[in-house]
């Protein structure tokens, strides 16, 4: 379900999308990330554009329990040697994002369940 004016209650973005100048105020209500994906931005032009949106950027830590989550998912998938710890992080603050809004993760992808189980969700990664 979509947040207020059809749009996704909550965009969590990694470096990528920020320097590429996506226009989040066309995706979501908030735009999310993590200091380490701040701190990857090192381009003057870049954190001067980003300086001058018009609406913020949240910068939020993810919970331990988030980033346990992802490392042992990561693990089971063979994933977790080619993720960086920011990228890790940004993992794990999307299926934070995704519990605070829906209040429960367990619609999302686990190993157990198959794909076509991933309907509902209100937060979007990129």
């Amino acid at each position: 379900m979509l947040g207020d004016g059809n749009l996704l209650e909550c965009l969590v973005v990694d470096a990528g999308p920020l320097i590429r100048n996506m226009k989040f105020e066309r995706l979501a209500d908030r735009v999310v990330t993590t200091a380490g994906v701040m701190a990857e931005i090192r381009d003057e032009a870049t954190r001067n554009r980003l300086s001058l949106l018009p609406f913020e950027i949240e910068q939020r830590k993810p919970s331990d329990a988030a980033m346990k989550f992802v490392q042992e998912f990561a693990k089971k998938t063979g994933d977790i040697r080619s993720l960086s710890a920011v990228d890790l992080s940004v993992v794990a603050l999307a299926w934070d994002m995704e519990r605070n809004v829906l209040g429960s993760t367990d619609h999302l992808i686990s190993l157990t369940r198959s794909i076509e189980g991933r309907k509902g969700s209100r937060v979007l990664w990129m």
